[in-house]
């Protein structure tokens, strides 16, 4: 039987690789309020060392509707300026 979402419930899997330190430990969807949202999740410690997890949802169309970032021009834009 294939798994079917259903609202108010999701799935989350443990990255394999991370591509850097910032990167969440694990990721999956999940259905809120008929939506698909996109979640991250990383493990994280507490100054008194209770282990813990932080979240991030994001729509799932959001997501993939984002633009790459762009190469990084520097601090001055081709648009003429001279930085002196």
């Amino acid at each position: 039987m294939a798994y079917e979402m259903r609202d108010g419930s999701g799935t989350l899997f443990k990255v394999q690789e991370k591509k850097s330190e910032k990167s969440p430990d694990y990721t999956g969807d999940c259905m809120i309020g008929g939506e698909v949202y996109r979640m991250a999740a990383w493990i994280r410690e507490s100054e008194s060392g209770r282990k813990f997890m932080s979240f991030k949802f994001e729509p799932k169309e959001q997501q993939q509707a984002k633009p790459a970032k762009p190469a990084s021009k520097g601090r001055y834009d081709d648009e003429g300026d001279v930085p002196f």
